[in-house]
């Protein structure tokens, strides 16, 4: 394992500045054994799980989505509720992880039953979705405080996660 000058000076002096007593050629040689020894013990990535396309993983995961845009407790009505009540603090919070959670969850989730064309067009989609989501968060800013506009997001919001749902229509089942 090679390392650059700079980087072997650097720790070195780091290793000085907070009272290590090290020779270069020791901190050289145990620099050189730690990393080696971090790098080895690294567990090798996995791909994650696809799921067959079965009846009951495919109702599941577009229940799942179809619930967060219409279900009393989903995160569309939720997100209405504190857009009507001009609770943009807790609109803010919502949307700042609600990306993550959404559109690589459980729109991942959809994707991976749809063939190669759909799956494209359901990717445009959930990039929408994330548009959107930073349309509501901007209108829910200190100072910025929007609700016709963070309403205007939220229908378009809707209206991608919709359009998601709709490609269920295209899934190839396996059984």
């Amino acid at each position: 394992m090679r390392f650059s000058s700079l980087t072997v000076f650097a720790s070195f002096i780091l290793a000085r500045c907070f009272g290590f007593s090290v020779s270069r050629r020791t901190f050289f040689t145990k620099t050189t054994v730690t990393s080696s020894a971090i790098l080895i013990s690294s567990k090798p990535a996995f791909a994650k799980e696809v799921l067959p396309a079965t009846r009951e993983n495919v109702k599941t995961a577009f229940d799942s989505l179809s619930y967060e845009l219409n279900g009393k407790d989903g995160s569309i009505a939720l997100m209405q509720a504190k857009i009507d009540n001009n609770d943009f603090v807790g609109l803010l919070e919502i949307t700042k992880y609600y990306d993550q959670e959404l559109r690589k969850g459980k729109v991942g989730k959809v994707k991976q039953f749809l063939p190669k064309q759909e799956k494209s067009l359901t990717t445009l989609s959930a990039n929408a979705v994330t548009f959107d989501l930073i349309g509501i968060n901007k209108n829910s800013r200190p100072g910025k405080e929007n609700a016709s506009e963070a309403n205007r997001y939220l229908d378009e919001l809707r209206t991608d996660l919709q359009a998601i749902i709709d490609q269920q229509k295209f899934v190839l089942y396996v059984d």
